[in-house]
């Protein structure tokens, strides 16, 4: 095999690793939060239900391949997919959790074209478009 290619991949397989370790000590660093306590944070000011924001809690959760307890109301979901999901999986989750958005939003008399910041946007977004899809 042909030197360089062969340490090519030796720094590439290096710098993968050392992404996925940094990625790994941040969430395990990462404080939790209960769903009592997702849904105190969220706080009052909507028509959802309690089962529909955390359904959505969860699916952000699951697209970025994350434990929904690290998920908060707040949280930047840009911030999210680069900061502790690993290499290139980051931009694939926010892709779908958008596309996720636009879906919802067919049929309505809105159309998407939004790409919110927050959790709590979004899931506000997304269940607005539940909402009018009715």
């Amino acid at each position: 095999m042909n030197p360089i290619i062969l340490l090519a991949l030796v720094v590439l397989g290096f710098l993968l690793g050392w992404d996925w370790l940094v990625k790994r000590r941040r969430r395990a660093q990462r404080a939790e939060m209960s769903d009592e306590e997702f849904l105190r944070a969220y706080g009052p000011g909507t028509s959802a239900t309690s089962a529909q924001i955390l359904e959505c809690r969860r699916n952000i959760a699951r697209e970025l391949g994350l434990p929904a307890s690290k998920i908060m109301p707040d949280d930047r979901l840009r911030e999210l997919a680069d900061r502790l999901s690993f290499v290139g999986s980051g931009e694939l989750a926010l892709s779908d959790l958008f596309d996720d958005l636009e879906a919802a939003s067919r049929g309505t008399a809105a159309r998407s074209g939004v790409h919110p910041k927050t959790v709590r946007a979004y899931i506000e977004a997304f269940l607005k478009f539940q909402a009018m899809r009715g």
